[in-house]
């Protein structure tokens, strides 16, 4: 249930980046973020304004969503893309927030997924889409959330193909799992906590994930071996392509917000053990080669650009001014982004693992 409030020919896609201190980061986006910061709006033009305001956004969230949303219980606010959703509202854009189950496996909840944007006909259940008035949707997911996103297109690519879906943000996601989701990596306490989330933690295991995109993959090829030219192909793949983003992150240990920080606590160890990455997942396994446009690494960790309280650096500062004038920044910058970036060079069929460190 949600809750709701192999051919490795890279697509070769030119962007510009910048290495600042071993993080890269597209140029145009990180000077978009930076001006969005100093004064919000001042950088997205109007037409985008425009364009983004008849789109209808939908925030698709990670695992434990589900603790995040306990403060509402008792008159308080879910602060899982709190100044996200702050910031498509300041653009006028409407929004849904999904919360994915986090007693189900990502591949259970991509179906669930789908249900909840095209609705259920067995039911009598409209969804999302038609509830407003048939806008394009643009899925803007975090962690499992961007696991499950990103599954849901590559099994149900007509929702792109037919302009459902129209974009797929996925900030910092769980695509290639994580090597801290192991049940052998896991602390007593973690182990016995996460009986209660089983499957969705076994499902976001390194060697399960990875698997199950390579599944993904598989049947994404197989619908576009459904048509009948090389360039019909082609087309169906660079329309896919195209509308798909990452934005992956990186921060060593001492910056770690104290959310990361209580996670790798109760699980008993710690992610810096097997490479660089935000904290919880590996830079490297945010992404696939050869599908998608990758905005690139930023300077953050696993809750910095999505979940207000628990993304700052510590818990004595609840909400800190700056933690939401970034996160606001970053919504509209990555969303102008989104609608700036469509065009895409050399684009060959083919989706690999990324092999970079980040």
């Amino acid at each position: 249930m949600i809750q709701r409030f192999h051919c490795a020919i890279p697509v070769l896609l030119l962007v510009s980046s910048l290495a600042v201190g071993g993080i890269r980061i597209d140029e145009r986006f990180k000077q978009r973020w930076q001006a969005e910061k100093v004064s919000p709006m001042s950088d997205i033009p109007a037409a985008t304004v425009a364009n983004l305001v008849d789109r209808h956004v939908v925030f698709v969230a990670g695992i434990l969503n589900e603790l995040t949303s306990c403060p509402q219980w008792f008159g308080g606010t879910n602060s899982y893309f709190i100044n996200n959703i702050s910031a498509v509202k300041q653009l006028g854009m409407t929004y849904s927030w999904v919360g994915p189950s986090s007693a189900e496996s990502f591949e259970d909840d991509a179906e669930d997924l789908y249900r909840e944007i095209m609705g259920d006909k067995e039911l009598g259940k409209l969804g999302i889409y038609a509830e407003n008035g048939g806008k394009p949707i643009i899925l803007f997911a975090h962690s499992m959330g961007g696991a499950t996103s990103l599954r849901l297109v590559l099994t149900h690519p007509s929702l792109i193909w037919d302009g459902v879906i129209d974009r797929v943000i996925l900030i910092e996601p769980a695509i290639g799992g994580s090597p801290m989701a192991s049940q052998k990596e896991l602390s007593w306490v973690a182990r016995l906590g996460s009986q209660f989330f089983r499957p969705s933690l076994d499902s976001l295991t390194s060697e399960h994930a990875k698997t199950s995109f390579v599944s993904a993959v598989d049947s994404f090829m197989g619908y576009l071996s459904g048509f009948e030219s090389d360039a019909e192909r082609a087309e169906k793949f660079g329309t896919v392509h195209s509308k798909i983003f990452y934005v992956r992150s990186e921060a060593s240990p001492e910056l770690l917000s104290f959310g990361v920080q209580w996670v790798q606590m109760i699980c008993g160890t710690s992610l810096a053990r097997f490479g660089a990455g935000d904290g919880l997942i590996l830079s490297k396994d945010q992404k696939l080669n050869g599908l998608g446009i990758d905005l690139g690494v930023t300077h953050g960790d696993h809750f910095g650009q999505t979940v207000g309280y628990f993304s700052n650096r510590s818990i004595f500062s609840i909400w800190s001014r700056e933690t939401i004038r970034l996160q606001e920044a970053f919504t509209r910058a990555v969303l102008a982004q989104a609608y700036d970036l469509t065009q895409f060079e050399g684009c060959q069929i083919g989706v690999s693992w990324a092999n970079d460190t980040g």
